[in-house]
């Protein structure tokens, strides 16, 4: 749950005492840094454990007061990173031993709509993605990728996401994909209709003949 300002004037305080802050009147900096754990969905428990992580820290203490409030936002991404990689591999153990239906164990999820092209949640366009799934063969491929030729910086660059990832931004791809083959056949059966009587009746006989009416009038 995001910290209320009674749980964030605790743990501020609990703050700067353990830091020695008491003595600085950063009372007008302390309601930014509150607008800002605020935006950021911080909770009062994850603050308090950044506050702690902090004091452990073989870095050592922060020194400066954006060297503060850079650490505790470090802290905060790192316990989520942590719980989201504990929840992929609670995730991988309980599939490990079934056979995904997702990616068919192929360990990648292709023929996803590409992000760029998906706008106010509809797919326009046609260009298509690949992800890694979240199954146990998705999740070593990932692992792989990280050890081998993808550090992460090109597996940034390359925007290669996890289905996990994928879905926080895309979450309604499954409709997007089945409307765009909805209206893919739609087209085809009216290509195909369209055809079927060109070649039944011909070409149209009102146009051939003004085509060669307006010839007439041009020569």
């Amino acid at each position: 749950m995001t910290i209320d300002r009674n749980e964030f004037a605790a743990w501020a305080a609990r703050h700067r005492t353990l830091f020695g802050l008491n003595y600085d009147d950063i009372s007008e900096l302390l309601a930014e840094w509150f607008r800002s754990f605020v935006a950021m969905g911080f909770s009062a428990c994850e603050l308090n454990k950044a506050t702690d992580m902090i004091v452990s820290s073989p870095a050592g203490w922060p020194t400066w007061r954006d060297q503060h409030l850079r650490r505790i936002v470090e802290c905060v991404q790192r316990q989520r990173a942590e719980r989201q990689a504990a929840a992929d591999r609670r995730y991988v153990d309980e599939h490990a031993k079934s056979a995904c239906t997702v990616c068919d164990d192929t360990g990648q999820v292709a023929g996803l709509p590409q992000l760029s092209e998906v706008r106010d949640g509809q797919w326009r366009g046609a260009k298509t993605c690949a992800v890694l799934c979240v199954c146990h063969r998705g999740q070593r491929m990932l692992e792989s990728r990280h050890a081998r030729e993808w550090g992460s910086e090109d597996l940034r660059e390359r925007a290669c996401y996890t289905l996990r990832e994928y879905e926080l931004a895309n979450p309604y791809w499954r409709d997007q994909i089945h409307a765009h083959w909805q209206a893919t056949i739609t087209r085809r059966r009216a290509e195909d209709a369209t055809r079927r009587l060109d070649a039944l009746r011909g070409p149209l006989r009102a146009v051939s003949t003004l085509g060669a009416a307006l010839k007439e009038v041009s020569a």
